[in-house]
């Protein structure tokens, strides 16, 4: 008997039913068109995947009309004259790679915010259009570093740890803006500078111009307000930031496996991060329009890779690393009312309270001579001609110890995961030689007395290091 015609129930209650029981359907999505019982009655798809596709195709829909009409025939930015938009059901899903490590040499995915969103911007190329020349592809590769290396370590710290891991190149938020802000590890500092004089900064203007502009900015605003992050005049030797934080994707690189990095990133004003409104529409209307620097950031990434990657001898700079340590141990002097002398030479008197750091400074020296003093041996041996490649693989090897020799077994008082003396803190803050640090903001003297001791032996190996291998260089 049809519901009409049930005689057990009364008219208002056969409505209900019915009210409450849609009737099957099929899907509307076309490849679809299943039968399906909806759970309300304007259902028209038969699963959320279904719903989600025929919501791309209306995008996409729409988006063809619209470069039907003038004014979507006319060029904007780096938009491509058809298809390819975010909404394009023909490009693949799922978010670009935001990490890149050198490995022999490579790089490790990961989804961040819009800002990321060089898929989008149909960044799919890597140009590599750089003022003068590019070195050619030598033995090294850039390679992908798996996508749970840092999640996994220590267990994948082995693979991780090998000769073959040189820099990990450190991504996390790519373009929001066009100010550009690099930092990096002291012996990575001057590659970085290096490198923006080749690439073109949308400005029309070389990077390392528009660099050395927004950092100045920066040193105005600070002054004027004490908010910006600079506080000192800009040159060549800070412009890039040495004060390496944590709470991003290189931590475990940098502080539990010891390898340098680098961190790239065009900031701007970014109110709309991690909220809903942080989407691809954001990045293309105020973020960055025509993905302009998210392609520089593909050149500056890529050339960067490949400097390390092709390089006959790993392009580091120990005379700057041991510069860098030298200033942090002043700065804790000074912090201690013993600011160091005008020229920055004198070792004598400087202490952290109980703590004297003179024969710290005093190695710290010694560490950066034998660097400045290495750096002028490599260039002068390949000016002579190309070098045999057993020099370079043995001199490549002592470069990568000196690296590794920054981690201490004990790891830092209080944060054993934490291993690295130069920089290490478990927030995004910056925090310098943190195992002498922590202990006199403690007032924890005998620790830190032991942690100072535990910096200028490793001051010391490298040093040896260093000398070993302008021994070998001189020798050929």
């Amino acid at each position: 008997m049809s519901p009409s015609h049930d005689q057990s129930s009364s008219p208002q209650e056969q409505g209900r039913r019915r009210r409450g029981r849609p009737r099957r359907r099929r899907c509307l999505l076309k490849g679809c068109a299943q039968w399906f019982a909806p759970t309300r009655p304007q259902a028209r798809y038969c699963s959320d995947g279904c719903r989600h596709e025929a919501a791309r195709w209306r995008q996409w829909k729409a988006q063809q009309h619209y470069r039907q009409t003038d004014q979507g025939r006319r060029p904007a930015g780096g938009r491509r004259a058809a298809g390819g938009g975010p909404g394009d059901p023909r490009r693949p899903r799922g978010r670009p790679s935001d990490q890149s490590a050198t490995t022999s040499r490579g790089s490790s995915p990961n989804d961040k915010s819009a800002a990321d969103h060089q898929a989008s911007c149909r960044c799919d190329r890597l140009c590599l259009g750089v003022r003068g020349r590019v070195q050619p592809p030598g033995r090294g590769r850039i390679r992908d570093v798996p996508s749970t290396a840092g999640r996994d370590a220590p267990a994948n710290a082995s693979y991780l740890a090998s000769r073959k891991l040189v820099a990990y190149l450190n991504v996390d938020s790519a373009a929001s803006g066009p100010a550009f802000q690099g930092s990096a590890v002291g012996s990575l500092a001057p590659l970085l500078v290096e490198v923006s004089r080749s690439l073109d900064d949308p400005a029309g203007t070389s990077l390392y111009e528009a660099w050395k502009k927004s950092a100045a900015a920066d040193t105005a605003r600070f002054a004027a307000t004490g908010g910006g992050e600079r506080k000192a005049a800009v040159d060549d030797d800070s412009l890039v930031d040495t004060r390496i934080g944590s709470g991003s994707d290189h931590t475990v690189f940098l502080n539990a496996i010891g390898r340098p990095v680098v961190g790239l990133t065009f900031d701007g004003p970014y109110g709309v991060y991690h909220s809903m409104y942080d989407d691809d529409d954001w990045v293309n209307h105020f973020g960055d329009p025509g993905c302009r620097y998210h392609t520089l950031m593909s050149q500056l990434w890529g050339v960067l890779a490949l400097r390390l990657a092709n390089a006959d001898a790993l392009p580091f700079d120990f005379g700057f690393y041991g510069r860098d340590i030298r200033t942090f141990l002043n700065e804790l002097c000074a912090a201690g009312g013993q600011a160091p002398s005008a020229a920055g030479r004198t070792t004598e008197g400087c202490r952290a309270g109980d703590v004297d750091l003179g024969p710290a400074i005093a190695t710290a020296e010694e560490f950066a001579g034998a660097g400045r003093e290495l750096k002028q041996a490599v260039e002068a041996a390949f000016a002579a001609g190309p070098l045999d490649e057993k020099k370079t693989v043995a001199l490549n090897r002592r470069i990568m110890d000196v690296e590794s020799n920054w981690l201490s077994a004990e790891g830092i008082p209080g944060r054993p995961w934490f291993k690295l003396l130069y920089a290490a803190r478990d927030t995004y803050a910056h925090l310098e030689l943190p195992g002498i640090t922590e202990a006199v903001e403690r007032q924890g003297w005998k620790t830190a007395g032991e942690q100072t001791g535990r910096l200028m032996g490793a001051l010391g190996r490298n040093t040896a290091f260093l000398r070993e291998a302008l021994a070998d260089l001189k020798r050929r």
